[in-house]
């Protein structure tokens, strides 16, 4: 939100916290002392999407910000997780449990691919527990360029020069 005045700033910030701690008095079914961890374990336990993917990036949200409460959950955390994400090394997973480093940076695709399923989960819990926003929505996506330089291997050249030598296009 942006404001003229920074007196007005600071009257909707003050108005924003006494809310915020309206609603954990009150108990508001909302905001309560909810932490994303119950809010995704609720949303997994209803998934039945098809990229598995999806759970092992929420997996790593749940780790890293689960005893996070929604109340605190802003567009703040979000982009500081995004950005701590993209300077650990990425892991993959070897089938059994146990993972194994890449020894190189996540590219911004898939840094995309893990706030989207934290937007996910938000917007379930916009839907079933009336939360007041998604601040995933709040945090531009990064620009996606994943772009790879292949080059063919001996035997696919080979059986690419075959190909074309049997071809009739000029």
């Amino acid at each position: 939100k942006t404001f003229r005045l920074k007196k007005d700033a600071k009257a909707w910030a003050a108005r924003m916290e006494r809310d915020i701690d309206a609603a954990r008095a009150h108990g508001c079914p909302a905001r309560r002392e909810m932490t994303l961890a119950d809010l995704i374990r609720e949303y997994v336990n209803q998934w039945n999407g098809r990229d598995r993917s999806t759970i092992s990036c929420l997996e790593w949200w749940k780790y890293n910000y689960g005893g996070t409460s929604l109340v605190d959950f802003d567009r703040k955390v979000v982009r500081d997780a995004l950005s701590r994400l993209a300077t650990e090394e990425g892991r993959v997973s070897r089938g059994n449990g146990r993972t194994k480093s890449l020894k190189r940076k996540r590219k911004p695709a898939t840094i995309n691919r893990y706030k989207a399923a934290l937007s996910s989960v938000f917007e379930y819990g916009r839907e079933k527990h009336d939360l007041p926003m998604n601040p995933c929505r709040q945090v531009k996506a990064l620009t996606e360029n994943n772009t790879r330089v292949r080059f063919l291997s001996e035997e696919e050249k080979d059986r690419l020069m075959a190909a074309c030598r049997q071809s009739e296009w000029p």
